[in-house]
């Protein structure tokens, strides 16, 4: 009867491990399907500042661009008022 006893406690010890294998095992693989979503998610969030530290790098080409142009007119719409003037 006390063999009985420890056969059986015995078997729910391995059934405990056997599930506590098991929780690991899926603890693990869901462990590096995160540590995978986090590295590709941190790669894109790179690549996007990137894009937007470019993205920048154009607007204030084009801003600058826009202040000569705006130069420009305003100085031909000068002359164009000088020359305007002295003919009336």
């Amino acid at each position: 009867m006390e063999k009985s006893m420890h056969l059986e406690k015995l078997d729910l010890l391995e059934k405990e491990l056997s599930r506590f294998i098991e929780q690991y095992e899926r603890l693990r693989e869901e462990n590096e399907l995160l540590r995978q979503r986090l590295e590709s998610d941190t790669k894109e969030l790179s690549e996007l500042k990137d894009q937007i530290v470019a993205q920048e790098s154009r607007k204030r080409t084009a801003l600058e661009v826009l202040g000569r142009i705006g130069g420009v007119v305003e100085k031909l719409e000068a002359l164009q008022n000088k020359d305007g003037g002295e003919g009336s």
